[in-house]
């Protein structure tokens, strides 16, 4: 069984937050909505009461996946549009964490679209048991005031190894998954150009799009986002 963890502290203007969760619904998944200190009309709701934080959205995870009983979990995000074909994925293995990379970053403010081979923890899809395992230990480490460099942001990866030893792999949906820069992202708005990234490794093939060069999504509804 495959569930969706979506987690929101609601910092998306109301009208992309719930055009998001249309495209989410067309999953046909069940949905674990945890929302920050704010109830939201979405799934099964749980409220999380807290400050905007790494450790918050963490936090709100771990409720999440102990609050669900599925064998596999999407985590979903509430400025990403997921493509229905994101959801086709069944991890073959229980002790990796699934990447898919087949997403476009799109600057509302800019008209500006670029791909690359992505990690974000958005386009996660992993083992409930192995991620509840994750977060217990990632939350215990940054509760005993350890910096951000020990545990990481994305699980399987980067400074995330020092909480588990699993490793990561990538899938790639048939069509993309278009993750919304609009302004208020918890992890900012740049990384737009391929000068952004000091570590060159981070943005393998690298690439600019146009709005007509996006498969699966039209010019027109794109365009229509940043109206």
């Amino acid at each position: 069984m495959k569930q969706i963890i979506y987690y929101t502290d609601k910092s998306v203007e109301e009208r992309l937050f719930k055009l998001v969760q249309k495209h989410i619904k067309k999953s046909g998944l069940p949905i674990i909505c945890v929302s920050l200190n704010k109830p939201v009309d979405f799934g099964k709701n749980y409220i999380f009461w807290g400050k905007r934080s790494n450790e918050s959205m963490f936090k709100q995870v771990l409720i999440g996946l102990q609050a669900s009983k599925a064998d596999h979990i999407f985590m979903c995000e509430h400025d990403v549009l997921y493509h229905p074909s994101h959801f086709d994925f069944a991890p073959p293995r229980d002790d990796v964490y699934y990447y898919n990379k087949n997403a476009y970053k799109y600057k509302l403010k800019t008209g500006r679209i670029v791909k690359y081979d992505c990690r974000w923890f958005s386009q996660l899809c992993a083992n409930r048991e192995l991620l509840i395992q994750h977060f217990k230990k990632k939350i215990k480490v940054i509760e005993a005031g350890k910096d951000r460099r020990h545990f990481g942001y994305e699980p399987g990866s980067g400074h995330s190894r020092k909480i588990d030893k699993y490793g990561h792999e990538y899938y790639e949906s048939k069509y993309p998954n278009i993750d919304i820069r609009h302004g208020r992202n918890f992890s900012g708005t740049g990384r737009m150009k391929i000068e952004h990234f000091r570590d060159k490794n981070t943005c393998k093939n690298f690439k600019e799009y146009k709005l007509d060069q996006i498969p699966g999504w039209s010019k027109e509804y794109l365009s229509s986002l940043a109206n």
